[in-house]
């Protein structure tokens, strides 16, 4: 019996400590809580927590929320509040004694969570609010931005801008939005271990965690990773440094793996002309056996005629045919003095108006890239793409046309586009081969409407195309119908 009664004693008192072991929340005589979590559920509602103080008591300002106001900018004017904007609290500070103490929240789709501080003297007593599932919710950066605070999301993208390898402080950026990472764990769920992972910009990486705002910035704090899809493309020199006014030229030094690499500009850029890249294969080795093979890309910028300064952000990519990854660098150009013949505009002042090359067709026409697309290279590259979503950005293609091209779709007067397919030295094979690629209804030169008397195609003729993609029922590689347009036939632009 003597023993069977300590061991029941040391079985209670073992049980006892892992209590206390496992209890984060401070205990305070001073401020008493009667319970340190509560809970909401999701359709909304209420909680009560009961807080006997022996003096008195407030909660800790740590929420930066939106007032509703807007400053002389029509910025949103934020200040620090205890709560964040979705929860309520009957009162936020109280006298000594016995407080009843209710939060109540408006409903909400998965869960979020809050932690409320509440201060006695130097003493702070820490209390956890948390509505519905903390289950992450899987969303884009744009739908973390605009959802509640405190919330668990689950988000994939580009990891931008490692500023802390301690911590592990970026930016994830998946198209839609650009959201801070405040905090990345380790494999364990550690801290201060970000550099175990072994991530890289341009690497594609799904997080979880829950949302906060720091004045206007949206952060997912303390996140734990869940995937890392390591990136292949690297940018391996530096962006230059602030381009002169009166231009100048930069190379920009590319490690990739894959079929093809190319750089592409926003379509609104006429300032920075891609002049060719120079591409070196890697082969392995002992010490590296799945290398990266180099490029080095060159552009040329063009004199700034204008008083104010410009940048425009460059984007890499490399697709092995199945993925594709890409990374940027920006580039920027001091303002110039606005004494430029021409005015503020390129070719102001040349016969044709405000727009390099006047009014002759094809005057908005960009210039054609060295590193311009085979039909294999875009056949490739929209293959990674997800089925019917048109590309946000447009591509140079050239090839010969490969097929004859039936009436129907022809150029014609009806609807002045033409379809057809080309390869890279006109040879046919079945569209699934990946050497072909089709142009679908292709606008004619100088991005309009074919018209009578203008020229049209034939099997041989060697085209360049230039517009957006899209993977048609995920199968059909091919142009944006009526969203592109050719750029030359046989290497004439007119």
């Amino acid at each position: 019996m003597k023993l069977k009664s300590i061991f029941l004693a040391l079985t209670a008192l073992t049980l006892a400590v892992a209590c206390q072991k496992d209890n984060k929340t401070p205990v305070f005589k001073d401020i008493v809580l009667d319970k340190s979590y509560l809970s909401i559920p999701e359709e909304g509602g209420s909680t009560v927590v009961v807080i006997k103080a022996a003096s008195d008591w407030q909660m800790n300002k740590i929420y930066s929320v939106k007032t509703g106001e807007k400053d002389d900018d029509d910025k949103d004017i934020y200040e620090d509040r205890a709560l964040p904007e979705w929860l309520n609290a009957s009162q936020t500070s109280g006298s000594a004694g016995e407080t009843r103490l209710e939060f109540t929240a408006d409903p909400t789709s998965g869960g979020r969570e809050a932690e409320v501080q509440l201060q006695i003297g130097p003493k702070t007593q820490f209390l956890i609010v948390r509505q519905g599932s903390m289950a992450a919710v899987t969303a884009t950066c744009k739908e973390v931005v605009e959802g509640p605070e405190g919330k668990t999301y689950r988000v994939k993208g580009v990891c931008k801008n490692i500023y802390n390898t301690t911590y592990g402080n970026w930016h994830l950026d998946d198209g839609t939005a650009d959201i801070t990472i405040y905090g990345t764990l380790d494999a364990n769920g550690k801290t201060k271990n970000f550099l175990s992972l072994g991530i890289n910009e341009g690497d594609i990486i799904t997080v979880e965690g829950p949302k906060k705002l720091y004045g206007t910035t949206v952060e997912l704090v303390d996140v734990t990773v869940v995937e890392i899809e390591k990136s292949l493309i690297k940018i391996t020199s530096s962006a230059p440094a602030t381009v002169d006014a009166n231009g100048g030229s930069f190379t920009v030094d590319v490690s990739y793996k894959g079929k093809i690499m190319w750089a592409s500009l926003p379509e609104d850029c006429n300032w920075i002309v891609n002049t060719g890249t120079q591409y070196t294969h890697v082969e392995p080795d002992i010490y590296d056996r799945d290398p990266m093979d180099k490029a080095v890309v060159s552009f040329t910028v063009t004199a700034n005629p204008t008083k104010q300064a410009r940048e425009a952000v460059i984007s890499f990519w490399a697709s092995d045919g199945e993925s594709s990854s890409s990374s940027t660098i920006t580039v920027k150009q001091k303002a110039g003095t606005g004494t430029t013949p021409g005015g503020d505009t390129p070719g102001g002042d040349t016969p044709g108006g405000d727009t390099p090359g006047g009014d002759t067709p094809g005057g908005d026409t960009p210039p054609v890239p060295e590193n311009i697309l085979t039909p294999a290279q875009a056949y490739a590259l929209v293959l990674t793409m997800p089925a019917d979503v048109n590309s946000t950005e447009s591509y140079y293609i050239k090839g010969k046309i490969c097929r004859d091209i039936t009436a129907n779709n022809q150029f014609g007067t009806q609807f002045g586009n033409c379809t057809f397919y080309i390869s890279e030295d006109g040879t046919d094979a079945d569209n699934a081969s990946g050497s072909v690629f089709q142009v679908f209804r292709t606008l004619y030169l100088g991005n309009r409407k074919w018209e009578t008397g203008d020229k049209t195609l034939a099997k041989g003729d060697e085209v360049v195309v230039y517009g957006p993609v899209v993977n048609y029922k995920g199968n059909t590689p091919e142009t944006v119908a009526n969203a592109s347009y050719l750029i030359s036939i046989n290497g004439a632009t007119e």
